[in-house]
């Protein structure tokens, strides 16, 4: 889905649980700006109710870094909002992504600490998966 938005240039998938695997992907993204889709975190239900899973995933979004007083300088602001409205509900809808019963919508968005040649940031999305 985010390939087909044409909004970023490389879509990738990794496990990155720590800023040293974040210095390991970064480097290695041939074209940016890039999206990295990760596994984030979650709970079960509301108390006792094991019954609903709700998962964080997360979507890195990469861009060189612009230091500059032009409108290159809000890139990564540009490439976050392009990913974020890929995730917001149209008029009408409940969700914009359900992928098998799997509602995925966006829950917050922050800077991440990455190399100083580019710019980051972690979108977090609400995933929500009924099992009754």
């Amino acid at each position: 889905m985010i390939e087909q938005s044409n909004k970023v240039l490389e879509v990738r998938m990794a496990a990155i649980t720590s800023y040293e695997h974040l210095q390991e992907v970064i480097p290695s993204l041939g074209k940016l700006p890039a999206a990295v889709v990760c596994i984030g975190h979650g709970d079960f239900g509301n108390g006792n109710d094991t019954s609903v899973k709700n998962v964080q995933p997360g979507i890195l979004v990469v861009t060189s870094f612009e230091n500059s007083a032009e409108k290159k300088a809000m890139g990564i602001w540009k490439v976050l909002d392009d990913v974020t409205q890929l995730f917001i509900p149209q008029k009408g809808m409940r969700s914009a992504i359900n992928m098998n019963g799997v509602i995925y919508l966006p829950s917050s968005f922050r800077p991440i600490v990455c190399d100083k040649a580019n710019s980051a940031y972690l979108l977090e999305l609400k995933a929500i998966n009924a099992f009754k």
